[in-house]
């Protein structure tokens, strides 16, 4: 179970990140998480989130890491959350 752990690691890996966008233009915002290199998709939802992009990296660290250094500094985003697609 160890190994398969490790190897998730760094493995071609699909992720969806939710992100709450506070009071500012959040077209804005989608415009900047879009042209994130690793973002294949994003788009303004209505619910919890206002925002989801889906993202292709090569591993789950990296999609991680993504969400760390670059969504979380985008200004108007106030919260984030990250799933990794396990399919």
């Amino acid at each position: 179970m160890i190994h398969l752990h490790i190897m998730l690691l760094w493995c071609m890996a699909d992720a969806f990140v939710f992100a709450k966008i506070g009071q500012t233009d959040r077209t804005g915002v989608l415009d900047a998480i879009t042209a994130l290199d690793p973002v294949s998709e994003a788009h303004l939802v209505a619910g919890s989130f206002d925002l989801i992009a889906e993202t292709r990296t090569d591993g789950v660290y990296d999609a991680l890491q993504l969400v760390a250094d670059a969504v979380a500094d985008i200004e108007g985003v106030i919260e984030t959350k990250t799933y990794v697609a396990i399919d």
